[in-house]
């Protein structure tokens, strides 16, 4: 049933996981993910990336449901939803640290910049994965058009 759902109407666990990951974002309203990108220091609330995984699942599920009557590659449209929602919810949930527990003014140990640094690998890694899915998407409209 869940493999059918997806692959015939993608619209609709795409809108069900936007609302799940806005109640997991307002859960963890108090958490925050730095970010080293370079020489620049971003602190980014996790509700922000949440809202900005929501809103890629939003749009996607109305640019699937504008084209539901076309038929697309059943492959991409299940590795762009699964794919999709499972990273907005690695994101929302095992990323952040509670933003009380971060204090600037204590130095940082070599063993802690070295976890920051894998967190921040592993961020930018999720996220450049996350835009693959989003060509994924793009291919699959494409095709869709194309097809007949």
């Amino acid at each position: 049933m869940l493999r059918n759902l997806i692959q015939q109407k993608p619209y609709i666990p795409l809108a069900a996981a936007s609302l799940i990951i806005a109640l997991i974002a307002w859960l963890r309203k108090d958490y925050i993910v730095d970010l080293q990108y370079y020489d620049t220091y971003y602190i980014v609330p996790v509700y922000l990336l949440a809202a900005l995984c929501a809103m890629i699942m939003l749009i996607s599920s109305l640019l699937y449901w504008f084209s539901r009557m076309r038929p697309g590659i059943v492959q991409l449209t299940t590795l762009h939803v699964l794919g999709t929602i499972a990273i907005a919810l690695y994101l929302t949930t095992a990323m952040g640290t509670p933003a009380n527990a971060a204090a600037a003014d204590i130095p940082m140990s070599i063993g802690d910049y070295r976890l920051l640094q894998d967190l921040n690998f592993r961020m930018l890694a999720i996220l450049v994965i996350l835009g693959v899915l989003q060509l994924l998407l793009v291919v699959n409209i494409a095709i869709k058009l194309v097809r007949r």
